[in-house]
C-alpha cells in the first residue's frame, strides 16, 4: 500500500530531496505551491501526512494547517511546517493552527528520520490477529480494515468460541470487547487468558469498550490488558494502537534474542578461555616441573645458573599467560571472588616475600607500614586476588624505582558492625609518571609511555586487571605522581569481619618447608596420580617422591579407577581433562563404589577457572591444585589432607 505525502512548497527542491531520500519506501509526493490547490487536492484524495512550507504563494503554512484540521479533511493526520527561522513564537502560532511538529528547513536529515518512523508505523503490519466483537456489523467493517492492513484475522461473536481457538492456534494479539453476550463476558476471558502459563498468558491484548472512564480504565488494567480502543473506534487510532504493540513485543522479542546470543556468545568465550588454560598452562607446567627437577638433580654451578634463567624466563611467561586469562575471564564474565577468612598481615608477608628478593637486588628498602592492630585482624574476603593487586603494584614500584624505598601501607577508612573499608597505598620513589600519561595507565594494554616496554618490559595488562578486581571489591583505585617524584598508587576494598577476632594473637612459630613436614610425617604414604601427559607424571612422581611418598601412576580414568577398588590409597591426585574417562567421571565412579570412597582426591589441573573448581567439589573432590604446580604450595596442601584423621585410617 503506497503512502500518499502532499507537499505544499513553492518550489520542487524539497519534492526532489524527499523523493531521493525515500526512494526505497513505497511513498507517493504530490507537490502543490498553493492554500488553494492543497486544499483542492486534499478534496480529491487521501494524504497520510502533509508537510507545509510557512510561506506559500497565496498565505501562511498554518492557515493552511488550520483549514486542513477540517473534520472532513484531515483531523488526525500528521503536519509538519518547514520554516528557514525558527523560534518561540512561531513554534506556538504552528501549534494552534494544529500543526504536529515544526522544523527548520535546513534540518533535512531530521525531517527524513520523522517521514521514515511514520513510514514504518503506517506500513503493512503482517501479524496474526483474534478478533472478538458480538455487534456483528461493527466486526465485519473492522475485520475489512484490519485485512487491509496486512493482518489476518479470525473473527467471534463470543468468547466461549473464542476461548477454544485461542488454545489451538497461535495469535499475535487479541482484540476483545469487554460487555459479550453469552456465557463469558469479555472481561472474564481475558481473565482467563491471563491465568494461562506462557506463552498463551503472555498474548497481547487491545481491549475495546464503550465506557471510556477513569475508573473502567484501571480495571481494565488491572485485568491485564497491555492496551484499550473506546467506541467508537476510530481505524486509525485502533491502527496506531496494534502497530504500537507489535513494535513493542517484536523489540523485547528481540532483545531476548540479543540476550541469548549473548549468553550463547558468553558460553562460546567462557569454553573458549578453559581450553586455551588447559592448553597453555599444560605444557608450562611440564617445562616449570622439569626445569626445577633438573636444579634439584644437578650439582653443576654453571648449569644451575642457566636453569635458574630458565626457571625465571617461564615465570615471566606464566604470569602473562595468566594476566591475559584473567583479562578476559573479567570480560566474559567468568570472574567471581571468594569468600574467605584470613589475617590481613598474611596478604602483605605473602607478597613481601614473592618481592623481597628482587628488591634487596636493587639495594631498595621495603617498608610495611600497617596501622596498628591491622596485622592480625581477621576478615573474610579474596585473598588470593587481594594479593594479585598488592603484588601487581608492589612488582611495578620495585620495576620502576632504581634506588631508594617502596612501602606498602594500610589504613581503615570507614569502621561499620559488619565490614572495613581499607585503603592501601604503595608508594616507591622510582620515576614517576606525568599528569597526561596517569588516565591510560588502567586501560587494558596501555602503559604510561610505550617506550617504556623496551627498557623495563611487562604487558600493561597488570593494572587493568587491578582495577577490575578493585571495583568487584567495592573499592576505588588511583595514583597521584610526578615525574622523578616517584608514584603512590592506591586503592580501597571493602571487606567483611570475620567475626573472629585475631588481634593480639601471636605469630606461629617458623615450621619446617611444607616438604620436609610431610617427609617426616607421612613419608611412605601410598599417593595415587592420576595424569595422562608423560612429562607431567615425571614431574608430580618426582615431587611426591621427593616428599618421601610412595607414587602409582594411573595414565587415565579407568585405569585410576581400577586401581582405586584394587588398593587402599592415602591421597589421590587426579587430572581433570583425559582421554578415555576424564578426571570427573573418575572421581565419581570412585566414590560410588571403591576402597577409596572416603579418601581426600586432589584435582591438579591446568583448568584454573572458578567454574572448574566448583565443578570438582561438586563430584566428591576435596581440593584444587592448579598447574603449573608451584611445589610449596602443592606440599602445603598435601600436608593439609594427610594430616586429617580419616585419610590415615
Amino acid at each position: 500500500m503506497a503512502i500518499n505525502i502532499l507537499l505544499a512548497d513553492s518550489g520542487h527542491l524539497y519534492r526532489d530531496i524527499l523523493e531521493n531520500a525515500l526512494a526505497d519506501e513505497s511513498v507517493r509526493i504530490v507537490l502543490v505551491r498553493s492554500i488553494a490547490e492543497a486544499m483542492d487536492a486534499a478534496a480529491k484524495e487521501y494524504f497520510h501526512c502533509f508537510v507545509v512550507a510557512w510561506q506559500l504563494a497565496d498565505g501562511e503554512g498554518t492557515e493552511l494547517s488550520r483549514k486542513l484540521r477540517d473534520p472532513h479533511v484531515a483531523p488526525y493526520e500528521p503536519i509538519v511546517i518547514l520554516t528557514a527561522s525558527p523560534s518561540s513564537g512561531l513554534a506556538e502560532a504552528a501549534s494552534q493552527a494544529g500543526a504536529t511538529e515544526l522544523f527548520r528547513k535546513q534540518d533535512v536529515e531530521e525531517l527524513v528520520t520523522f517521514l521514515r518512523r511514520f513510514l514504518k508505523v503506517h506500513g503493512q503490519m503482517p501479524c496474526r490477529a483474534l478478533y472478538v466483537e458480538d455487534a456483528h456489523d461493527q466486526q465485519l467493517h473492522l475485520c475489512a480494515q484490519m485485512r487491509e492492513w496486512g493482518m489476518e484475522i479470525d473473527a467471534f461473536d463470543s468468547a466461549d468460541d473464542a476461548w477454544n481457538a485461542i488454545r489451538q492456534e497461535n495469535y499475535d494479539i487479541l482484540i476483545c470487547d469487554i460487555v459479550l453476550g453469552g456465557h463469558m463476558t469479555g472481561s472474564r476471558f481475558i481473565n482467563r487468558i491471563r491465568r494461562q502459563p506462557a506463552p498463551l498468558g503472555n498474548i497481547l491484548i487491545l481491549a475495546t469498550t464503550a465506557f471510556d472512564n477513569a475508573a473502567r480504565r484501571i480495571e481494565l488494567f488491572h485485568l491485564g490488558i497491555d492496551d484499550y480502543v473506546a467506541k467508537p473506534i476510530l481505524p486509525l487510532e485502533l491502527k496506531a494502537r496494534i502497530q504500537n504493540l507489535l513494535v513493542r513485543k517484536r523489540s523485547e522479542a528481540t532483545l531476548l534474542l540479543a540476550k541469548q546470543r549473548a549468553e550463547e556468545a558468553s558460553r562460546a568465550k567462557s569454553s573458549f578461555l578453559a581450553n586455551m588454560s588447559h592448553e597453555l598452562r599444560t605444557p608450562m607446567s611440564a617445562i616449570m616441573g622439569m626445569t626445577r627437577l633438573a636444579q634439584r638433580n644437578t650439582a653443576d654451578p654453571t648449569l644451575k645458573e642457566q636453569l635458574g634463567k630458565v626457571d625465571v624466563a617461564s615465570r615471566h611467561l606464566l604470569s602473562v599467560i595468566n594476566d591475559i586469562l584473567d583479562i578476559s575471564k573479567i570480560e566474559a564474565g567468568c570472574l567471581t571472588l571468594e569468600n574467605a577468612g584470613f589475617r590481613l598481615g598474611e596478604a602483605v608477608e605473602n607478597v613481601a616475600s614473592l618481592i623481597g628478593q628482587k628488591a634487596a637486588e636493587k639495594g631498595l628498602q621495603l617498608n610495611i607500614d600497617f596501622a596498628a592492630g591491622l596485622p592480625n585482624l581477621a576478615v573474610i574476603g579474596d585473598p588470593m586476588r587481594l594479593e594479585q593487586i598488592l603484588l601487581n603494584l608492589a612488582g611495578n614500584a620495585v620495576k620502576f624505582t632504581a634506588e631508594g624505598s617502596v612501602t606498602l601501607r594500610c589504613q581503615v577508612v570507614a569502621d561499620d558492625p559488619d565490614s572495613l573499608l581499607l585503603r592501601w597505598d604503595v608508594i616507591d620513589t622510582g620515576i614517576g609518571i606525568a599528569a597526561e600519561n596517569q588516565e591510560k595507565l588502567f586501560t587494558a594494554f596501555e602503559q604510561a609511555d610505550t617506550s617504556i616496554t623496551r627498557r623495563y618490559g611487562g604487558t600493561g595488562l597488570g593494572l587493568a586487571i587491578s582495577k577490575r578486581l578493585v571495583h568487584m571489591m567495592g573499592g576505588e583505585i588511583g595514583v597521584e605522581s610526578e615525574v622523578g617524584k616517584g608514584c603512590d598508587f592506591w586503592f580501597t576494598v571493602s571487606l567483611k569481619k570475620s567475626g573472629t577476632d585475631a588481634l593480639g594473637v601471636p605469630a606461629l612459630a617458623a615450621l619446617p618447608p611444607a616438604e620436609q613436614r610431610v617427609l617426616d610425617v607421612h613419608g611412605g604414604a601410598k599417593v595415587l596420580v592420576v595424569e595422562d601427559e608423560p612429562v607431567n607424571q615425571e614431574v608430580s612422581r618426582s615431587l611426591l617422591e621427593d616428599a618421601g611418598l610412595d607414587v602409582d601412576l594411573a595414565e587415565d580414568g579407568h585405569v585410576a579407577v581400577a586401581m582405586a577398588r584394587q588398593q587402599r590409597y592415602a591421597l589421590i591426585m587426579m587430572d581433570m581433562q583425559m582421554p578415555n574417562l576424564n578426571g570427573l567421571d573418575a572421581t565419581l565412579a570412585i566414590r560410588a563404589d571403591s576402597l577409596n570412597v572416603d579418601t581426600p582426591i586432589l584435582a591438579m589441573t591446568a583448568n584454573a577457572f572458578e567454574e572448574d573448581r566448583q565443578s570438582c567439589f561438586d563430584v566428591g573432590m576435596n581440593d584444587f591444585v592448579a598447574k603449573p604446580v608451584v611445589p610449596e604450595a602443592l606440599y602445603e596442601t598435601i600436608l593439609r589432607w594427610l594430616s586429617r584423621p580419616q585419610a590415615n585410617a
